[in-house]
């Protein structure tokens, strides 16, 4: 899109135009606070190192170890029978260890005696008709 600027502009005059404005500055038109900001220059050289700190000096001597003490005295036993402590917890039932079962014997040939005889049942009830007459249908 093309740029259209006012032919006859005074000084100090400014124009929109593009979407951006512009100021007259008596020579040309010069741009107002674009708002959009320009690419970033180049990083600069770095600069010199300066000097480092100077060299360690020597290490110091060694003191003397100090004065090592005499052990102290030991102090006195504790008193004699003091109060037994409570008993302890019964400890827990050992393993109930039952052994194997042994082996079938072998099969036996004798038979047992014969039990007793069982008691006689109840007689049964007579059939419906006559007392004693037993009849036959034939067909």
């Amino acid at each position: 899109m093309p740029l259209t600027f006012p032919a006859s502009p005074s000084l100090n005059d400014q124009t929109t135009t593009g979407g951006r404005t512009y100021k007259w500055n008596g020579e040309a038109w010069e741009l107002v606070g674009s708002g959009i900001p320009g690419a970033t220059g180049p990083t600069g050289a770095a600069g010199v190192t300066g000097p480092s700190g100077g060299p360690t000096g020597p290490t110091g001597a060694k003191g003397e170890d100090g004065f090592v003490g005499s052990n102290g005295a030991t102090g006195p036993t504790g008193p004699a029978g003091g109060p037994t402590g409570e008993v302890g917890p019964t400890g827990a039932t050992g393993a109930s260890v039952t052994g194997p079962t042994g082996s079938t014997g072998a099969a036996s040939t004798v038979t047992g005696p014969t039990g007793a005889q069982g008691a006689t049942g109840p007689t049964g009830a007579a059939p419906a008709g006559l007392p004693g007459v037993v009849a036959f249908l034939l067909s």
